[in-house]
């Protein structure tokens, strides 16, 4: 790394294809190492895969789901997560399901744990991302 150049300078102005490299490399370096699998965690509200409970029959969830998608992309990039993912030609897909009891109010650290399982950095994080993405528009 050039001593005068800040890190977030180097990222950003990184080539085009350079995060895929990285991970590309990543994948190859583990699998030399002996690994069986590797995974890339979540990807919220991804619709690939084997749907083991299927929206289709409740269409109020799927309504729901799809007007999340929609009205929380402002704050998260859920479909350029996914196409990222799936540049990489995973194995197979699995879905991912919190369940929350008719008439309970989720208690906030379940809320919380649910927001840091799709973004480790919380809310704090999330807010940061989306004020820097309309910044640079």
């Amino acid at each position: 790394m050039h001593p005068h150049i800040p890190v977030r300078d180097l990222w950003w102005d990184a080539p085009q294809g350079t995060a895929d490299l990285l991970v590309f490399e990543a994948l190859q370096r583990l699998k030399g190492y002996g690994a069986a699998m590797a995974t890339f965690g979540t990807a919220p509200l991804a619709k690939d895969g084997v749907d083991r409970i299927s929206t289709h029959d409740h269409p109020v969830i799927e309504r729901a789901l799809r007007l999340a998608s929609r009205r929380l992309s402002t704050f998260y990039n859920f479909q350029g997560l996914r196409r990222f993912k799936s540049k990489f030609a995973a194995s197979w897909w699995e879905s991912e399901y919190a369940l929350v009891q008719h008439g309970v109010l989720v208690p906030s650290r379940v809320a919380q744990a649910l927001l840091r399982a799709i973004v480790p950095g919380g809310l704090k994080q999330l807010l940061a991302r989306r004020t820097i993405r309309s910044i640079r528009r």
